[in-house]
């Protein structure tokens, strides 16, 4: 028994366990965090579901790289161990691909969120330069 597929698949496993867990810490936080605006939530959940996905898969790849090792040796099984290792590479790719996504879609709702910050800002800066002119008219 080759220990190395055993130590690759137990540290994927602990990985994903702890963004697991992180993911699921953050969610509730947000949930409860008063500050977030509401209109916001439908977003953070989507997030949420997108990276507990990716973190599950991930989680099923650790444990499928020595389970696959164990019961599927090379020279017993060669047709059926190739197409076993080929769908963990596919569910490695979708992994890529799902994290991908997940950092296009948070990079594209921070600019979003940045540019409605800094329009607000905008406004009460204004809004700000318009109650000192009135105040230095009121004062003369």
């Amino acid at each position: 028994m080759d220990v190395i597929p055993w130590l690759v698949g137990g540290a994927i496993v602990v990985f994903a366990s702890i963004l697991m867990w992180t993911h699921a810490a953050a969610w509730k936080t947000q949930q409860s965090d008063c500050d977030i605006d509401e209109s916001e939530l439908p977003w953070f959940h989507r997030r949420f579901r997108r990276r507990m996905q990716t973190s599950g898969l991930l989680l099923l790849i650790g444990v499928l790289i020595p389970v696959g090792d164990q019961f599927l040796p090379v020279t017993q099984y060669p047709s059926l161990w190739a197409v076993y290792w080929m769908l963990i590479l596919l569910g490695l790719g979708w992994v890529v691909l799902l994290a991908v996504g997940d950092l296009a879609s948070t990079n594209t709702h921070a600019r979003v969120s940045t540019a409605r910050a800094n329009k607000q800002r905008r406004e009460l800066e204004q809004e700000l330069e318009r109650l000192r002119v009135k105040s230095v008219h009121e004062r003369n």
